[in-house]
């Protein structure tokens, strides 16, 4: 039986195709073009320490970011024969966080969805007729965070009966590698790796029986590096 993100990766083939394709299609004007990819994404997570009112939070208490797969869309505008400009945005995916340091017997501790468009500037490294064009791009993504939802282990843990959760937004650095494979005069395939610059800060407020609200807060990089192969058709 097919995921749900592989149904949804032939899904947005199949809208891709009835969408992009001309009329009439001039070899020489095929400028634009749009992607689908599918991603599996892997956080290299940097965290701090938990950090809360005196007395309420032991030392030593991390996090980490587990791993999970993404359907991105992106458009692309070819700006000369080596340069392209590229919009990337694409199926939010949940991320699921884990305990660590000393927290590392915990298990999951929360998940949220996770927004991270992004603006790319690449460079070809082949001709626009060769088979195979290597290329590397840099951009900027601005990233978001939604649905925070905090685990009964997380609640356990901090002797508390709910608790809330918000991750601010912030902008970050991209880079990507990649290799665009020719199949035909529009379609190609893009295998693709890309480092993402993630920087957030978590702000949980815990209902503490016998003491009221108590907020504890962490800062967090997950920086994730995504591995991607995509299909997409000029137009």
């Amino acid at each position: 039986m097919p995921t749900p993100a592989a149904q949804s990766f032939a899904l947005a083939i199949g809208l891709l195709a009835a969408l992009a394709a001309p009329a009439h299609a001039d070899e020489e004007a095929l400028n634009n073009y749009a992607k689908v990819a599918l991603a599996s994404v892997h956080p290299a997570t940097a965290s701090g320490d938990l950090n809360g009112p005196p007395g309420t939070t032991p030392p030593g208490i991390k996090s980490d970011a587990g791993p999970t797969t993404a359907l991105g869309l992106i458009y692309g505008r070819r700006l000369s024969p080596d340069w392209s400009l590229e919009l990337a945005a694409g199926l939010p995916p949940t991320v699921k966080v884990y305990g660590a340091g000393a927290a590392a017997g915990l298990g999951e501790v929360g998940r949220a969805r996770v927004y991270y468009p992004a603006v790319v500037l690449a460079y070809a490294l082949a001709g626009p007729k060769a088979a195979i064009r290597p290329y590397v791009g840099a951009g900027v993504n601005y990233t978001w965070f939604r649905d925070a939802r905090i685990s009964d282990a997380y609640n356990a843990a901090v002797h508390a009966s709910a608790t809330s959760g918000k991750l601010s937004s912030g902008a970050g650095a991209v880079f990507k590698i990649g290799a665009e494979i020719a199949l035909d005069a529009h379609w190609f395939a893009d295998v693709v790796v890309q480092r993402y610059g993630i920087r957030t800060s978590a702000t949980l407020t815990s209902d503490t029986p016998g003491f009221g609200p108590i907020t504890r807060t962490q800062d967090l990089r997950i920086n994730p590096n995504l591995f991607a192969l995509a299909i997409a058709r000029r137009f």
